[in-house]
């Protein structure tokens, strides 16, 4: 009989971590296990998976009682489902995911992920509860080295279930999408293009990569930011501000970003947090330079061989990337207030696009260094972890 898996997921938005259980229930569907899919709550979904999956339909609430209330109902809906189907494990993806897989928990194999460096001081609900989490957990999986590292630290998790595992990349795939055409705009040919992916959110720095466009003649460049989120009007506003409207375009979400990565001539990532960047692999696998802030956690494991602990002060040339100084989380739409870390941004930006020698350069050692992070590493271990 086939061990069955369930898959908990907080709803189907555009995201890296919604692409990585994908592929995670592809991998366990193709070694055998019985794979079954359920998402907290069915909102505006940007995916329409080929598959069946069950919502809990616990909607988001706002108010602090009513994300207490949702969280409990999650709980007990999770728990019911999980009595009716009987999984033998069941994988979390996301703090509120975490949280209702620990405490519905019944005979199965709990496994949680700590996917963004900032979930080990954004807690769920407080650092008591969050360490809770992980006791209860019988699996604990960071999503890089880093993360791994300093979870085990602080909050004293124990070593023998703490692992970690890096994002996969379908390598072939991502290519052959890369090669489609792009209709969504029209890409100038007489343009340095830039692309950054993410949700429009705090954590990504998209302000950080505004402000630095608007210190410099960038009139030769084309930025197309691809995602959506809360914080889109007030980029626009900045957009708007700073006279940039014929240099950044904000296209949305985008269910092929590889074409739009594969047509830049640098993918550049201003992030003030991470876990492991997903855009970043997969735009140095279709071989597009970048440059990316060494930010918390995943861009200099991944763009460098250095120690996993050190920071980049000002910009760095690492052996497979270009990291600059991490973005504050500033938080700061206000286009007039310019800092530090904007102007080392600028000024990497400036020398990376003005040499096509060194793009070239990089462009060949990032699709070589992404295929270290292979669809096929990621089958290996995961199915190790699971076993």
């Amino acid at each position: 009989m086939n061990k069955k898996v369930l898959i908990v997921l907080p709803g189907m938005y555009f995201g890296g971590m919604e692409r990585v259980s994908f592929i995670a229930r592809e991998i366990l569907l193709e070694n055998g296990y019985d794979v079954d899919y359920v998402t907290l709550f069915r909102g505006d979904p940007d995916y329409n998976p080929d598959f069946k999956y069950t919502s809990l339909n616990c909607e988001i609430k706002k108010s602090k009682i009513g994300k207490i209330l949702t969280t409990i109902k999650r709980v007990r809906k999770l728990k019911e489902y999980k009595k009716k189907t009987r999984p033998d494990y069941v994988i979390a993806y996301g703090q509120n995911a975490n949280f209702c897989n620990v405490f519905s928990k019944c005979e199965e194999k709990t496994i949680i992920g700590i996917r963004s460096y900032d979930w080990l001081y954004n807690y769920f609900f407080n650092y008591k509860i969050e360490k809770m989490i992980y006791d209860k957990a019988d699996k604990v999986i960071a999503v890089s080295q880093l993360i791994q590292a300093d979870a085990e630290e602080k909050f004293n998790i124990d070593k023998e279930k703490s692992n970690y595992l890096y994002n996969p990349y379908d390598l072939e795939l991502i290519n052959e999408r890369a090669n489609e055409n792009i209709t969504e705009t029209a890409i100038p040919d007489d343009k340095i293009i830039l692309v950054s992916a993410g949700r429009l959110e705090n954590q990504k720095g998209f302000y950080h990569l505004i402000k630095a466009l608007s210190l410099f003649d960038s009139s030769n460049l084309k930025l197309y930011i691809l995602g959506h989120g809360s914080r889109e009007g007030d980029l626009k506003s900045m957009i708007k501000y700073l006279g940039l409207e014929d240099t950044v375009i904000l296209m949305g979400g985008q269910s092929n970003p590889y074409k739009f990565m594969k047509k830049a001539d640098l993918y550049v990532m201003p992030s003030i947090t991470e876990g492991f960047p997903n855009a970043l692999v997969e735009a140095m696998a279709v071989g597009t330079p970048v440059l990316s802030s060494d930010c918390l956690s995943g861009p200099r494991e991944i763009l460098t061989e250095d120690d996993i602990h050190k920071r980049t002060e000002g910009i760095q040339y690492g052996k497979y990337g270009i990291l600059v100084q991490a973005m504050t989380d500033s938080r700061s739409y206000d286009p007039t207030v310019i800092e530090e870390c904007d102007r080392l941004l600028a000024e990497a930006i400036q020398i990376i696009t003005n040499d096509r020698e060194l793009l070239r350069k990089y462009g060949v050692l990032a699709k070589k260094r992404a295929a270290v992070f292979s669809y096929q590493e990621f089958e290996k271990k995961l199915l190790e972890l699971i076993s």
